[in-house]
């Protein structure tokens, strides 16, 4: 039997319902990893984001950001994005869309989970920065063509059904 691709999206999105990217214990089939697994909403607050970025720098290395500097800043040209209209897709815990927005960009994230942009939103709303974040499928975007100046996708892949 050949599996659409919509029914391959459906996959993908209920086992980020499962699983969702956070600093929970690992649950489910993503083995080990002490960033994924689903924890209370009430447990989400600027020390958990604080920490998810803490984890991220220390995993991405001193080749992705310098200390003190903003998440991936020998990667991104900040001053590119400062007033610019940024697409962030599969926002998980907004850890990129925060450093977008406090960089002083324009952005917007999507996600194809509910507990993303919830969280998201929290992390912005938390740090007083803003943003806009949204449950949307990246293969079925309804956006107009030319709509953002930058659009990051970190971690993301697509597979074919």
């Amino acid at each position: 039997m050949t599996i659409t691709q919509e029914q391959k999206t459906k996959e993908v999105q209920a086992w980020w319902d499962k699983n969702p990217f956070t600093l929970g214990a690992a649950t489910g089939d993503y083995k080990g990893h002490d960033l994924v697994g689903r924890i209370p909403e009430e447990k989400i607050d600027l020390h958990y984001f604080q920490e998810v970025d803490r984890r991220f720098r220390k995993h991405s290395g001193t080749g992705a950001q310098e200390d003190g500097k903003p998440l991936l800043s020998t990667l991104i040209d900040y001053q590119y994005i400062r007033g610019k209209k940024v697409l962030d897709i599969a926002v998980g815990t907004g850890l990129h869309s925060t450093a977008f927005a406090e960089q002083g960009g324009e952005v917007v994230g999507i996600d194809l989970t509910p507990f993303a942009v919830m969280q998201a939103s929290k992390n912005l709303e938390l740090r007083h920065v803003k943003g806009s974040m949204m449950q949307m499928d990246a293969q079925h975007m309804t956006f107009s063509s030319g709509s953002f100046d930058f659009v990051n996708a970190w971690g993301v892949s697509y597979a074919y059904a």
